[in-house]
């Protein structure tokens, strides 16, 4: 028989793993309407000009550059806000109904790939938008950029040409890493990196009020802001916000074929980590993705 310790630090393990779905279970809609919008196709050669009478501004003239983001081809008729840094600009685009996540992915890509080709010294760019029903946020750097496309894209005319044509026809979304921007940051300052993001599972929800969890397998009945509060959280400060729960494998960076791989479980809201725990194996990874797909209806009441 188990100590009475033993049985007291598996119930609290058990009910942290169960605060970490319960953030994730409470699925609400966003339904926002919006018109049909092009989302690719080949940019026209007024267009094209157009944007080519930007090549080399800088970032400190802000009206030159904000101009051009005003006549970025992708995802054109979309409502959307540019911030613009030092050195970087940050891009938050309205809800975007018709669009499947990697589309909407390669539309940033595109609209990121021309804004480095034609500001001389941007160095980062951050892209956050709503496809049908999730929030993706991504972030490109200029190195990325340079290693893939080059320096000489705006050399003349005829270059700027062929550059829009690749980045039209090129499927740049495929294999991009579906975490978001915070969690990419951090692998890199701990010198490690997503692996198998084939299996990387994610989910977004909104969370509700007055959530008490039953787990009838374990007899446990929990008050989830009771529980959150020995955590340290406040939940009610995340009532009605949207929370993503990212499940992924890690390995170091400098050796990541053969280093043991680590699974992370993440918890981001507004483009913030909120919660991270290790889980111990890929059954244990397997049991709590099991747990978010059953849904919020089981669990509470």
């Amino acid at each position: 028989m188990k100590k009475k310790s033993e049985r007291k630090e598996n119930r609290k393990k058990t009910a942290g793993i169960f605060l970490v779905v319960l953030l994730t279970l409470a699925v609400t809609g966003i339904c926002i309407a919006n018109s049909m919008i092009p989302v690719s196709g080949e940019v026209s050669r007024a267009e094209m000009k157009g944007l080519y009478e930007y090549r080399g501004i800088t970032m400190n003239n802000k009206d030159s550059v904000l101009a051009l983001t005003g006549k970025l081809p992708y995802l054109s008729k979309t409502h959307k806000n540019f911030e613009l840094g030092t050195d970087s600009i940050t891009a938050q685009y309205a809800v975007i109904q018709n669009l499947e996540a990697q589309d909407l992915k390669n539309n940033f890509y595109r609209n990121g790939a021309i804004l480095f080709a034609l500001i001389e010294d941007l160095q980062s760019i951050k892209f956050r938008g709503n496809d049908k029903t999730e929030l993706h946020e991504v972030g490109y750097r200029r190195p990325e950029f340079e290693e893939r496309f080059g320096k000489n894209n705006t050399v003349d005319l005829a270059s700027f040409e062929a550059f829009l044509k690749e980045l039209d026809k090129a499927d740049f979304a495929r294999n991009d890493s579906i975490l978001p921007l915070v969690l990419q940051e951090k692998l890199s300052k701990q010198n490690a990196v997503e692996v198998n993001r084939e299996t990387t599972y994610r989910k977004t929800a909104v969370l509700k009020q007055n959530i008490i969890y039953n787990e009838p397998l374990l007899g446990i009945s929990v008050n989830v802001e009771e529980i959150a509060g020995q955590f340290g959280y406040d939940l009610k400060e995340y009532y009605g916000k949207q929370l993503e729960c990212y499940i992924y494998d890690t390995a170091d960076g400098n050796n990541p074929a053969s280093s043991q791989k680590q699974i992370v479980l993440s918890i981001v809201c507004e483009g913030k980590e909120l919660y991270s725990m290790p889980l111990e194996n890929d059954s244990q990874k397997q049991q709590v993705i099991k747990y978010i797909n059953l849904g919020a209806e089981r669990f509470l009441k």
